[in-house]
């Protein structure tokens, strides 16, 4: 697999994530009849916070993994970003899912691991572009 075809994989799971998300907060609307806004309900803000926290942090992953695999990257480190970013997000999407008002360990940890890597995928794209590879 080409380093570009790993980005893709990694991201087109991101954006099934993204949408997913994004259908969980319709359902909760409907259940809540609520149109704007979260008219107060905690599981309406907890499923907006969840897909709002992804598109917060999804495009810079994506990006980083497009920028890493045009570099070109080694395939093996675009998998393990990608796995790492989608793991990340799923973590947190759980963690927020469950309790938007206080912290879980899904949260944390998805968090943690979204943060770190989006600085590792930014170091290595900043080493590449002055050494001609991410690897």
């Amino acid at each position: 697999m080409s380093p570009i075809a790993a980005a893709a994989l990694y991201i087109g799971a991101l954006g099934v994530l993204l949408i997913v998300l994004a259908l969980l907060v319709v359902r909760q609307r409907r259940r809540a009849r609520v149109s704007t806004g979260d008219g107060g309900d905690a599981l309406l803000r907890n499923a907006m916070r969840a897909h709002g926290n992804a598109t917060e942090n999804i495009p810079m992953m994506a990006a980083l993994l497009i920028v890493l695999a045009l570099l070109p990257a080694p395939t093996p480190l675009i998998h393990a970003f990608g796995a790492i970013c989608v793991i990340a997000r799923i973590l947190q999407a759980m963690g927020l899912s469950a309790n938007a008002e206080g912290t879980s360990p899904p949260r944390f940890l998805g968090t943690l691991l979204s943060f770190l890597t989006i600085m590792a995928m930014g170091a290595a794209a900043i080493f590449g572009a002055f050494m001609g590879s991410a690897g």
